[in-house]
């Protein structure tokens, strides 16, 4: 995730992990507007998104950046507290991936809502029935 929004100069110094961003959030330690993916997208709903690119490409299953777990996916708004607290575990996690590795296999062998899918072509009609 870019710090302000300059990501083609020097991202060594202005790119941070998602599940950083994520948690400094969460922890009121900044400004959710303070990051920004691609050119100008921004809000938590944009750190959740990231948080799932991540999660995916540790788990070799790299997705598109127009994917959205399909619990999420244009419902963000309407997510519980506990929807939340398992964003907040996930973004722990990830935030030591090597240390975390087998618990992060557990959550995706386990947590099926964090590996269907949503996009531009497959919405939640596509999925009914596979999320369980």
């Amino acid at each position: 995730v870019d710090v302000d929004g300059e990501y083609h100069d020097d991202p060594t110094k202005k790119m941070i992990f998602a599940s950083s961003a994520w948690n400094m959030v969460r922890h009121g330690k900044c400004d959710v507007n303070e990051f920004v993916h691609g050119s100008d997208t921004r809000g938590l709903a944009m750190l959740a998104r990231s948080l799932f690119f991540d999660f995916h490409s540790l788990m070799n299953d790299e997705i598109s950046y127009r994917f959205m777990p399909c619990y999420i996916d244009e419902k963000f708004e309407r997510l519980t507290e506990e929807d939340f607290r398992e964003l907040d575990e996930l973004a722990a996690l990830l935030s030591e991936p090597d240390e975390n590795f087998d618990e992060l296999v557990k959550i995706w062998h386990t947590k099926k809502k964090f590996r269907i899918m949503n996009s531009p072509l497959v919405g939640d009609y596509d999925n009914m029935g596979r999320i369980s």
